[in-house]
């Protein structure tokens, strides 16, 4: 299995840049946590994490928000910073889409993520920086870089999941989040 450092570069099939992080990882199929990455496994936790991968049904692709100000650069590092202050082992979504359109990896996407209560064992997380005016209310923030780089990512994996649906966060919980119509999003670009 390889690891990737937390500035290491690679490329979506669209061509997008994606800023792979170390920031969650997989130690074996049982217990998941950040830190340093190793470079070396048995047999036995190699063999493991393949048959998890094949277990891994990915039906519903979710998107969130940072729920931060508009125009407040937030980074992989951060949310893994307050998701581990709130508890989790790793930041919770799959994928983070900063205000330049980077696409950045946060968690392992054969990993359940924790971004959506019900819904993170058969779903990728996927979030953009910002959601918030600067007073804090709900406010559909994305840069033109950012719907660009939202609808690259999710045209590429509905292309491995042809059949995972589509949603915002607020369909799962009473919330604002993504903070715009993600139905109409969807109707729009014809996904």
């Amino acid at each position: 299995m390889k690891y990737f450092s937390i500035n290491e570069l690679t490329k979506t099939s669209t061509g997008m840049p994606i800023t792979v992080t170390s920031g969650y990882r997989s130690e074996n199929v049982n217990k998941a946590v950040g830190g340093v990455a190793t470079s070396q496994h048995t047999k036995g936790e190699a063999a493991d994490f393949e048959k998890y991968h094949k277990m891994r049904k990915i039906d519903k692709i979710i998107i969130h928000c940072s729920a931060t100000p508009e125009g407040r650069a937030v980074t992989v590092t951060d949310i893994n910073k307050w998701h581990r202050e709130k508890g989790y082992n790793g930041i919770g979504y799959h994928y983070v889409i900063g205000l330049n359109g980077e696409v950045c990896k946060g968690r392992d996407i054969n990993l359940i993520g924790a971004h959506t209560q019900g819904q993170n064992s058969n779903s990728i997380g996927i979030c953009y920086v910002g959601g918030c005016d600067k007073s804090m209310k709900a406010k559909d923030t994305r840069t033109a870089s950012q719907k660009v780089a939202l609808l690259n990512l999710v045209k590429d994996l509905k292309k491995q999941f042809p059949t995972a649906t589509i949603h915002g966060h607020n369909e799962f919980a009473a919330k604002a989040c993504p903070s715009f119509d993600v139905k109409l999003w969807i109707k729009e670009n014809k996904l």
